[in-house]
């Protein structure tokens, strides 16, 4: 006669063998993901691949049409400006928010990493793209500026230049006109629409070989110009990690900001760029920790 019930399957045998064989395989795949991550994520992380001061920390924020930001007191929601490229200048359009007090914190640091001699000129560059670095030399210019001092927001990248299109300063010769032709300074330099001390050299038309231009005497002749008609010059350089441009601008500035971010910038690529950065005439003042959550 057939049995009185079912042999198989046995359905709580089942699923109590199917969650642990699946809990077992999520562990397994989830520690290798670990180990094989080399991405930084915390203050420690980056404290501890590398012996460069901490200058600031910015938070983590998303575009679009609107955009929160927690202020100091209150939460508020602001309207993102209409103008393309200005919802990233965050001392203009948010001056209260926390990301603005950030830059205005880094500021602060750099102009303290150095007693002796205040950096006039300085560099901003990062590991690899997409780490923020246009973003915060736009938003250092800007903080310099509100004191009153003549700054300029110079950008170098002839490779992938975001300036003109962050400051909305187009339609005008730039860097690499300036340097290959016969043009002069007044005939490139644009003044930013929305503060009156803030002037931007956009980097022109793209050159074959940037780094002649950049490397060549005229650069250098450039650089004390700029420095006799501005208290500070904040230069937008390509990653250091990608080309050579970057080290050639750093021989003409008093220091060096890097910019890494939180997550993405990895162990290997610090133990790269400090050993990239360790020239004598290369002074790096510190690095900003952007996109921290």
């Amino acid at each position: 006669r057939p049995p009185g019930r079912h042999s198989s399957p046995v359905m709580k045998m089942n699923l109590a063998g199917g969650f642990f064989l699946g809990s077992l395989m999520g562990l397994l795949v989830a520690g290798i993901r670990h180990l094989r991550d080399t991405s930084l994520s915390t203050i420690e992380d980056f404290d501890s691949a590398w012996d460069f001061p901490l200058l600031g920390v910015v938070q983590r924020f998303d575009g679009g049409p609107r955009v929160k930001l927690r202020h100091m007191k209150s939460k508020v929601e602001i309207q993102a400006p209409a103008t393309r490229g200005s919802e990233t200048a965050w001392l203009l359009t948010s001056p209260k928010s926390e990301i603005a007090e950030s830059y205005r914190n880094i500021r602060t640091s750099i102009l303290l990493s150095n007693v002796d001699r205040t950096p006039q000129v300085i560099l901003v560059t990062s590991p690899l793209s997409g780490d923020g670095k246009s973003t915060t030399a736009y938003n250092l210019a800007i903080s310099f500026g509100v004191q009153d001092k003549r700054v300029l927001l110079l950008d170098a990248d002839m490779r992938r230049p975001t300036i003109s299109q962050k400051t909305n300063c187009e339609g005008k010769k730039g860097l690499s006109d300036l340097l290959a032709g016969d043009l002069s300074l007044e005939d490139v330099i644009q003044q930013h629409p929305g503060l009156a001390n803030l002037f931007v050299l956009t980097s022109g038309s793209i050159p074959p070989m940037p780094a002649e231009l950049l490397a060549s005497a005229r650069f250098a002749e450039l650089i004390k110009e700029l420095r006799a008609k501005f208290d500070y010059v904040l230069i937008d350089a390509p990653p250091a990690l990608l080309v050579t441009d970057p080290l050639l601008l750093a021989f003409s500035a008093d220091g060096v900001v890097l910019v890494v971010r939180a997550g993405v910038t990895t162990r290997p690529s610090l133990r790269r760029l400090r050993v990239a950065l360790q020239k004598p005439n290369i002074r790096p003042l510190g690095y900003v920790l952007n996109g921290f959550k």
